[in-house]
């Protein structure tokens, strides 16, 4: 009857240890955010094309950037022109190099464009570029 009893105790302790051991791997997978400094704008089409434009970004010294994901959240032209609709967008990302490019979809005749990206491993922000 002992060594019953003393299985049942047990069992609900080597559950509680495996649930522990579960969030502990868990938490250890999880990748952490990562601090991404994005360089300035450089502008690869001219007025009346699709506009074109490349980033190129780092890590903080030490950390590899495996996966950036970017979003441009607006375009818009100076009053009165066109603004390209930030949802057609394409987004490129060539491997083996920190840069991202991305295209209209539609051409642009506006001398100047507010853009505005989103960086998908830092939830909420956003950076300005004026082109």
């Amino acid at each position: 009857m002992s060594i019953a009893s003393s299985s049942s105790r047990v069992r609900p302790t080597t559950r509680r240890t495996t649930r522990v051991i579960a969030a502990l791997a868990l938490t250890a997978c999880a990748a952490p955010a990562l601090a991404i400094d994005l360089d300035e704008a450089r502008v690869l089409s001219r007025q009346g094309q699709r506009l074109k434009v490349e980033i190129a970004y780092a890590s903080d010294p030490g950390e590899p950037v495996s996966a950036v994901r970017f979003s441009v959240v607006a375009a818009r032209a100076e009053e009165g022109s066109f603004s390209p609709s930030p949802q057609l967008f394409t987004i490129m990302q060539p491997e083996s190099s920190n840069r991202v490019i991305l295209q209209s979809a539609e051409v642009v005749r506006a001398g100047q464009i507010d853009l505005v990206l989103g960086l998908g491993t830092q939830p909420g922000r956003q950076v300005l570029y004026r082109l």
